[in-house]
């Protein structure tokens, strides 16, 4: 055997180890792995339909009817076949759907019942941020609130708020009944304007039963009037109330010629024998001015801690000074 003629033994080894089609077993097999794939592939298609790129435009498949789910559509537009007349302190979360609001803004209308909340006239239903505009105007025609029916709600809340804090008290709703109110139209700026009643509460004394006959107050509000009270030591201007989380002063102006503070009933205490957990729980003081005030009665003595060194230390504001000066002790 000669140089130039092939081995039969070397002969085998190519053809164990590319094939004789050229090919390693190893690309062989990949080969067959992506044949079956594809195959794999056009028998999914097959069974399930077109594939997604063939579909109609949208994205939605030929012959698929789709409808909007209710108070889906942008803005919370509506039909006007989707319009009935509903009670804004019982309708459900699904009623208001079908009238065009989204679920998360017929949650909202839920939650400001479920807090004490009480829609007394059509004109209180515009005051939810989730209510557009023109979401009210159209509606406007279908809210229904009963004669009778809100008072009774607004009592209900509050003597439940009562009976929760340990403080509830017999209120007869047919002996102190809840004011009526008067409404004027102001035509100049197109709104309506509500003209208060011979109603005053004295808002340190008062309980949540007489706080709820307040314009916009619930047993919700109610509540927060009075832990903010005790906090604070009493209020010795009722304008202390828009310092409140959620009485702005829109909600404020509805009532305020309703409300007085008796500020005899404010209660004082000393800077210099308040405690560090007295201080840092008061509201217009806080931890961090409350440390500070320790720390200067121990540096420079109590008779230190007076306002105007506060001040001067900056662990109060100007303002906050003259709020702090009628819960200070005098020395």
């Amino acid at each position: 055997m000669t140089g130039r003629e092939k081995s039969p033994g070397r002969e085998n080894d190519r053809e164990h180890y590319y094939g004789k089609d050229g090919l390693t077993k190893s690309r062989a097999v990949g080969v067959t792995i992506l044949m079956g794939a594809l195959l794999l592939f056009q028998l999914i298609v097959f069974l399930t339909g077109e594939p997604e790129e063939e579909s109609g435009r949208g994205g939605e498949k030929p012959g698929k009817i789709t409808m909007d789910e209710p108070g889906s559509r942008p803005g919370g537009a509506l039909c006007a076949d989707t319009l009935f007349e509903f009670n804004p302190n019982t309708i459900s979360a699904d009623s208001l759907v079908l009238l065009g609001f989204t679920r998360k803004q017929a949650q909202v209308v839920l939650n400001y019942r479920a807090k004490g909340g009480v829609f007394r006239r059509k004109e209180d239903f515009a005051k939810i941020y989730s209510v557009s505009a023109q979401m009210y105007e159209r509606l406007y025609d279908y809210i229904t609130v009963p004669a009778g029916h809100a008072g009774n709600i607004g009592v209900a809340a509050a003597d439940s708020f009562a009976g929760k804090r340990g403080r509830k008290r017999q209120y007869d709703s047919a002996q102190e009944p809840v004011p009526e109110r008067s409404f004027s139209r102001d035509t100049a700026k197109g709104r309506t304007i509500w003209s208060p009643p011979e109603l005053i509460v004295e808002l340190n004394g008062a309980d949540s039963a007489e706080l709820v006959r307040l314009y916009g107050i619930g047993g919700y509000y109610a509540g927060k009037i009075i832990a903010y009270r005790e906090r604070i030591g009493n209020f010795y201007t009722p304008e202390q109330l828009m310092e409140i989380s959620g009485i702005d002063s829109t909600r404020y102006h509805g009532f305020k010629d309703n409300v007085v503070a008796d500020t005899s009933m404010i209660r004082k205490f000393s800077l210099d024998t308040a405690s560090w957990h007295f201080l840092s729980a008061h509201p217009y003081i806080g931890p961090y001015a409350a440390r500070g005030i320790l720390l200067l009665r121990q540096r420079f003595g109590a008779e230190y801690c007076t306002l105007e060194n506060l001040e001067r230390e900056r662990l109060v504001a100007p303002g906050t000074r003259a709020a702090l000066k009628h819960y200070i002790i005098e020395k």
